[in-house]
């Protein structure tokens, strides 16, 4: 029988019991956080890190919040013995940059089913030659301290040396682990958290744009609205409008 690869994008609600497939699974961050553990090993596939679970590996997950991940079923290539191994004790990985432009990719780009495989097959690739090394998976965990001040201090002022101290890197490797990791510089990637918020509540309440503005930290509602032209999204009245509930 022919070998069919499936790749989607998932959101989860729930928790899964424990289970186990025949084939592959690679799961990637696009949005949120999924608790993880994976034959007896607890791990998180979040920003930044994805996990890899070879055939016949025992393991259960747990979503909440808003999520969405790109996961690959993948039953056309196998990985090695020695990258088999490797997954086996260590599933979860840093997403290199390879890998994120994969994703990136397949965001952007709807596949047909005869290019999917093609695509899981770069994927593999790209995993089988990631870093693993102390110095990487450093970096993840400081990227992972990072975004978390981010994320809690999202109507402040952030600056570069706070960043550095919460994720324990110099500028430069923090640098290099939000380019690795995003493509893009803590700053770039800070604006990007203040703009998702920033949509939220224009979806989910009636507060004042002036107050949403300084709840996401722009500097007022002008350079919010310029920040979501930027991006080719409508302002934020408008973006309002068009998602106000029926």
């Amino acid at each position: 029988m022919t070998a069919i690869d499936r790749l989607d994008f998932r959101s989860y609600r729930a928790e899964t019991e424990r289970h186990a497939h025949p084939f592959w699974q690679v799961v990637l961050p696009v949005e949120g956080r999924l608790e993880m553990e994976v034959d007896g090993r607890g791990g998180a596939v979040r920003s930044g890190q994805g996990v890899l679970i070879p055939p016949g590996i025992d393991h259960a997950f747990e979503a909440s919040g808003e999520n969405r991940f790109l996961v690959a079923d993948v039953e056309s290539l196998p990985l090695g013995e020695a990258e088999t191994e490797r997954f086996a004790t260590r599933s979860f990985f840093p997403v290199s940059g390879p890998v994120k432009a994969l994703v990136d990719y397949r965001a952007a780009t709807p596949l047909p089913s005869d290019a999917v495989g093609h695509w899981c097959a770069l994927l593999l690739t790209a995993l089988s030659g990631a870093e693993t090394d102390d110095t990487l998976v450093g970096e993840a965990a400081g990227l992972e301290r990072a975004i978390a001040l981010m994320q809690a201090h999202l109507s402040e002022s952030v600056t570069i040396e706070a960043l550095c101290r919460a994720a324990r890197l110099p500028a430069h490797r923090l640098t290099r682990a939000f380019r690795l990791a995003h493509g893009e510089s803590p700053y770039a990637f800070l604006t990007g958290l203040r703009l998702t918020e920033a949509r939220r509540l224009l979806r989910r309440t009636t507060l004042p744009l002036a107050e949403i503005a300084a709840r996401t930290g722009f500097a007022d509602q002008s350079a919010m609205t310029r920040h979501m032209r930027r991006k080719g999204w409508p302002t934020p009245a408008a973006y309002r409008r068009a998602h106000r509930p029926a």
